[in-house]
């Protein structure tokens, strides 16, 4: 039995793996998804850990999945499968109902990843079809900007699989009261003490990084491959998670009529773009070894801090004033 389902990836420069499978299953179904962004702007600094690299947490007030399904009605169920059969027998009986399903794996397994028989790393995509005669599922890999359709072998699952993500739709939520979308996601006057903290982890990390951190260690058996060593990974991901943010927003001002979020929007955007700037001074520093460059990193990072400061006063300040 060939089964095959036209799905069309969406995806954009600042998503995730995960992003690009949520935004693309949404989108199958018809409906947004630019609000489940909304818990994005986090950070978080881990001082007891070893490696500076794991000190830097990009954080999430409320995961996508929660947001996704509370504000664009598309539901997702996280299971763990045991074994191929038991993945095959999932797979067959949602393709029949016309619903793709996620796939989470380990990318080393997958032959289309730049990962592949390299490097292990987790890596989201969609199950569109399966052949069992020939024993292949047919995926797509929103995250790697195609359209196109991939083969799976059964097999290369029996090691890399992790977890299937199911979906389904209920009836559209109705919009929120501004007022109340904003409170949810900590936006108001409650959430002051979150970004007060917020943003002194920024600037502990500012503080920090001239003295601690060793980039030839961090960078250890990446040195040709730079942007998928942690440390870079996670620098790139705090700016994205920026950049999502104000997607919700966008979203937010066109679907309110309230042209401040656009401005709110603007600022998260330039948050992101100056983390970028950190990465770009990183492999500065990688390549001059000149140490005066941490310290340009430390002060660009207390410029984010003050940044981020503000953007969150006046956006609980407006908050407050619907």
């Amino acid at each position: 039995m060939q089964t095959c389902l036209n799905v069309q990836t969406v995806s954009e420069d600042y998503f995730n793996c995960i992003d690009a499978m949520m935004a693309t299953i949404a989108t199958h179904y018809g409906r947004d998804y630019q609000m489940m962004f909304l818990g994005s702007w986090g950070f978080f600094y881990n001082l007891s850990a070893e490696n500076f690299s794991l000190r830097i947490r990009f954080g999430v007030d409320r995961y996508s999945r929660e947001t996704l399904a509370q504000y664009h009605g598309v539901v997702s169920q996280w299971n763990i499968v045991k074994g191929v059969p038991g993945l095959v027998e999932r797979a067959r009986r949602h393709l029949d109902a016309g619903n793709p399903m996620g796939l989470y794996m380990n990318a080393y397994y997958c032959p289309w990843s730049s990962a592949y028989r390299r490097f292990s790393i987790n890596h989201y995509g969609i199950i569109v079809g399966m052949d069992e005669r020939r024993k292949e599922f047919f995926c797509v890999d929103p995250y790697s900007f195609s359209q196109e359709v991939y083969t799976l072998p059964f097999d290369s699952l029996r090691k890399g699989f992790q977890e299937v993500i199911e979906f389904h739709t209920v009836p559209q939520p109705p919009l929120l009261p501004l007022k109340t979308l904003l409170l949810q996601n900590g936006f108001c006057k409650g959430g002051k003490e979150r970004f007060d903290r917020q943003c002194g982890d920024i600037r502990r990390l500012a503080d920090d990084l001239p003295g601690d951190l060793d980039l030839a260690r961090e960078i250890a058996g990446f040195q040709e491959d730079l942007k998928n060593s942690l440390i870079f990974r996670q620098v790139s991901n705090v700016s994205k998670h920026r950049a999502k943010t104000a997607v919700g927003f966008r979203y937010m001002a066109d679907k309110y009529e309230q042209p401040e979020l656009e401005t709110f929007a603007g600022a998260l955007d330039k948050a992101a773009g100056e983390w970028n700037r950190v990465n770009t001074l990183l492999y500065k520093l990688h390549f001059t070894k000149k140490d005066e460059i941490k310290q340009r990193i430390s002060r660009l990072i207390y410029g984010i801090a003050d940044l981020e400061a503000q953007t969150a006063d006046e956006l609980i300040r407006f908050s407050e004033s619907l």
